[in-house]
């Protein structure tokens, strides 16, 4: 890799593939490692290779919680999944389908409003950066036509809202990529909990 590209690398949504690629591989990698208090250290030279070294800590516990240690909410929910990567909503939707959730997908924020006028979900899981209509947008016209179904939104660039430019009060939980099951978990719990 060009000094450049191995910089860069980490970022969520950065790819040197093109169109094959979603840029999410590697981000999803830093994802795990920095959630373990981990670091990762890259050597890269153009025609030589690249070295990825991964570090984490060493338990002290005598047995670690499992990831999903977070239980499933009771009750199955209808839940309306978007975003305008196929791969990335059917991540979202396995999860939820794991928990016996019943799911539903759209590729477009205009196709979810569709499907949300056509019947009652009892939350909307919804990509940020979308073509045509952002999650922010996508939750506004939601909570237009019933505010009291919760809206998460699921972004790559955590920490991009600031104090002047704030996510919409229409979004009920801001969570980031890429989405782990007890994340999510957390989350419908959390949001479920204020219903």
């Amino acid at each position: 890799m060009s000094e450049d590209v191995r910089l860069r690398c980490l970022e969520p949504f950065f790819s040197t593939k093109g169109r094959l690629g979603t840029g999410l591989g590697l981000s999803m990698v830093f994802g795990i490692v920095h959630r373990h208090a981990g670091t990762i250290a890259i050597a890269s030279a153009p025609g030589k290779g690249t070295t990825f070294a991964l570090r984490l800590p060493a338990s002290t516990a005598d047995h670690a919680a499992p990831p999903d240690a977070v239980p499933a909410s009771n009750g199955s929910l209808r839940v309306l999944v978007v975003d305008d990567q196929p791969i990335l909503c059917q991540l979202v939707c396995e999860h939820l389908q794991d928990d016996l959730h019943t799911v539903e997908t759209a590729l477009s924020g205009s196709e979810a409003l569709e499907k949300f006028r056509a019947a009652p979900f009892d939350l909307v899981i919804t990509d940020h950066v979308m073509a045509g209509m952002t999650g922010e947008q996508l939750a506004i016209a939601i909570k237009k036509l019933n505010p009291h179904v919760p809206v998460l939104l699921l972004t790559g660039y955590a920490g991009e809202a600031t104090a002047e430019k704030p996510y919409s009060p229409a979004l009920d939980l801001v969570l980031a990529k890429p989405l782990s099951r007890a994340a999510l978990r957390q989350a419908l719990a959390k949001v479920l909990a204020v219903r």
